[in-house]
């Protein structure tokens, strides 16, 4: 029964690490994470926490809760200043549920660096093709493009797959 369960935990991080890649190809093509697959991120945490637990070896259920509770509420705050688009909350949120207290900063740290190299291509890219010009100040200016934030999050997701995977799922 014990390998029953430990393959049902494998199954959902597949499902979970399948759901990401489409997120942020979703996003980059359309600027859009639809709710669904946010939503198969959060059912797949679910299968894996009790598969892992059945097979001897759970996350802490009400650390992962209490982290995507904070990670949403700060999101939403940064989504009500127009920092962060909707899809970004959730997505994020839902990959939070699967960290741990002592990987959730790792995994924010991997998702900022990601979003910040993709801020400075898609500028470096806009200064390229002449979208860059002067404001009425003199100061630089650029057409502004929202930046997909899905494969940060997504990158930031399969760091914490690897560390599931290297640590023995928990």
């Amino acid at each position: 029964m014990t390998l029953f369960f430990a393959f049902a935990a494998g199954l959902s991080i597949a499902v979970f690490v399948a759901a990401l890649l489409y997120a942020a190809i979703t996003d980059v093509r359309a600027m859009r994470i639809s709710n669904k697959t946010c939503l198969v991120v959060v059912c797949t945490y679910c299968l894996y926490a009790v598969a892992s637990s059945a097979a001897g070896k759970g996350p802490d259920i009400m650390a992962s809760g209490a982290i995507a509770a904070c990670v949403f509420a700060i999101t939403a705050t940064l989504f009500a200043f127009g920092f962060f688009g909707g899809g970004d909350v959730k997505l994020l949120s839902a990959v939070a549920l699967w960290t741990t207290p002592t990987s959730i900063l790792d995994v924010l740290v991997v998702i900022t660096a990601v979003g910040g190299l993709i801020a400075v291509v898609i500028l470096a890219q806009q200064s390229l093709i002449g979208k860059l010009r002067l404001n009425s100040e003199g100061a630089a200016a650029i057409d502004q493009r929202p930046i997909p934030y899905g494969p940060a999050i997504t990158l930031g997701g399969l760091y914490q797959v690897s560390e599931l995977i290297l640590n023995g799922f928990y």
